[in-house]
């Protein structure tokens, strides 16, 4: 179905397949709002989580290790990382990226993965290179921290990231579906 469009000063007509649309997704003000509440304490949160790491580190350092404190810290790190990763997903869900820019659109949707990465992977290596722990303290502490990395890393990743491109595409379709209406009921 080829529309007409005609213009009013011109009187000339061309069809609607000939006039390219370029469409934007624009988020409400509110979801921007709550997209940047949630970015900031996703932030903060890994903050705290690589705060958690560096204390870790620290401890490892030190000739007799807290096996119980390490393991503490350990989990502490996991459960900062991962409630940055779950609000920063939510974030991308209110402000999604656009697709055009490959890189930004990357980073933006798996900064969870990077930011576990990030928190988990040098404290896991310097467990296992630590002449202070025995043999069982680096299986313990090592595969502790080993697991906290994979759940941190699962967390983060964004298996299916929205796109502006994406909400766009689901937008028109409930226009066509309502008669040119935006809403949902």
């Amino acid at each position: 179905m080829v529309k007409k469009i005609t213009r009013v000063e011109g009187g000339e007509t061309t069809s609607a397949s000939t006039v390219k649309e370029t469409k934007f997704f624009v988020p409400s003000d509110e979801s921007k709002t709550k997209a940047r509440t949630f970015r900031i304490i996703a932030i903060i949160s890994w903050i705290v989580a690589i705060g958690f790491e560096v204390i870790a580190i620290i401890q490892l350092r030190q000739a007799p290790v807290n096996t119980t404190l390490l393991i503490i810290l350990i989990v502490a790190a996991l459960i900062f990382a991962v409630i940055g990763s779950l609000l920063w997903k939510k974030a991308n869900r209110l402000d999604p990226a656009s697709e055009k820019d490959k890189v930004k659109f990357f980073i933006q949707n798996q900064l969870g993965l990077i930011i576990s990465i990030i928190a988990f992977l040098p404290l896991v290596i310097l467990i296992f290179t630590n002449k202070n722990l025995s043999g069982k303290q680096k299986g313990l502490v090592g595969t502790i921290a080993a697991i906290a990395l994979v759940i941190a890393g699962i967390t983060g990743i964004d298996f299916n990231p929205p796109s502006q491109e994406q909400y766009i595409e689901q937008t028109e379709e409930v226009k066509s579906l309502n008669d040119g209406l935006d809403f949902v009921y």
